[in-house]
């Protein structure tokens, strides 16, 4: 049961005068069972009221209603993605006060699964940034969830970002470019409505060889990766997460392994390995929230060619100073035990240390 592909539907739908603006009704003769098909294909191609008659042909001629043998005058009509590009661009002003631009083509694709493919997308910054746009991407796909398509829901499957470049500023006066300011009519509180459509979900997440930069000219930071290809997950806002891959932050290569479960019984079950400037940093444990006021509770593992080395880059990575380390602190590094940490409390138990072949254990609190 394969699918054409979107031109040759797009033709043939055409030629019957069909667009994905119609509300299209389909139905069996006596004996056939594809008008479900039918309606399949017409939601993946993106149209949007799209129905099965209840009772087939033959129910519908019992019923006395009009039937007709002469020919239907048509004009030809064409599923073109790109005419909503104007109606994209006014909601994202409308929502954020800033402009999308699309300069590529918008287009649908069915094989190997159904996707829409854009290139080009700019899209602008605050106006006294350093960079006129806030985003800029080569080409972003969508696919959609095909099992919520049938059932009249969207669910986004997996999206894929082609070089992606991120811009993330604070201005001197301390406000950042993702503060938005939508239109009046936007900001408006929404009249209350008698049912909540079902949330948007994303699924899964590819950047490939993404770059992000960031800057706080208050703060004098500035962080820059390059390079990056990230795949990530979210389930929802509350979890869970995930995120995998690597990129090239100040200069310095990075690798990251991050899992974050849904929140549980006591708490979100995360599992995190990182690696850069020749060390390895790996927890497992719990967070018992998703924010700056999270425990973090469970086993910590590090290691390190050289401390004061692995210490230095990832100061660097976080944009700050490599701070004056005493050379002892320089020898082959080594951690492995039991951390409990909040803002104002850090205690590890039963840990093992080693330091430039010196062996320690045991336990602390701060």
């Amino acid at each position: 049961h394969t699918l054409p592909s979107e031109e040759v539907f797009g033709q043939f739908a055409s030629s019957m005068g069909i667009s994905t603006d119609d509300i299209i009704v389909v139905y069996d003769g006596p004996g056939m069972f594809s008008a479900p098909r039918v309606w399949w294909m017409f939601r993946v191609m993106g149209a949007k009221e799209v129905y099965v008659l209840d009772g087939g042909f033959d129910r519908w001629k019992a019923d006395g209603r009009p039937v007709t043998s002469e020919p239907t005058k048509i004009a030809p009509s064409f599923f073109d993605l790109n005419k909503y590009k104007p109606q994209l661009a006014a909601e994202v002003k409308k929502a954020t006060g800033r402009d999308l631009v699309v300069d590529g083509s918008v287009s649908l694709s069915l094989l190997p699964t159904p996707s829409v493919t854009a290139s080009g997308v700019k899209f602008f910054n605050m106006p006294g940034s350093k960079n006129p746009n806030m985003v800029e991407i080569k080409s972003v796909s969508v696919k959609p969830s095909l099992l919520a398509l049938l059932s009249g829901n969207i669910e986004v499957s997996e999206v894929t970002l082609v070089e992606p470049k991120i811009v993330l500023e604070v201005n001197a006066q301390g406000k950042p470019n993702w503060e938005f300011a939508p239109s009046v009519e936007e900001a408006k509180p929404a009249a209350p409505k008698p049912s909540s459509p079902k949330p948007l979900s994303l699924g899964r997440m590819n950047i490939e060889n993404g770059t992000l930069i960031f800057s706080d000219s208050k703060a004098g930071l500035s962080v820059v990766a390059e390079k990056a290809n990230f795949s990530a997950s979210v389930g929802s806002l509350d979890g869970p997460y995930s995120l995998a891959g690597g990129a090239t932050i100040n200069g310095s290569p990075l690798k990251i392994d991050l899992s974050v479960s849904a929140k549980g019984t006591s708490g979100h079950a995360t599992d995190l390995s990182l690696e850069a400037g020749g060390g390895k940093l790996g927890f497992k444990g719990t967070l018992s929230e998703l924010g700056p006021n999270a425990k973090i509770g469970g086993v910590a593992t590090a290691s390190a060619d050289s401390l004061t080395g692995f210490i230095a880059t990832l100061m660097k990575i976080a944009g700050q100073p490599e701070p004056a380390l005493p050379p002892l602190l320089a020898g082959k590094f080594s951690f492995d035990g039991s951390i409990d940490v909040s803002q104002t409390t850090f205690a590890a138990k039963d840990f093992k240390l080693s330091l430039a072949g010196d062996n320690g254990s045991g336990s602390l609190s701060v």
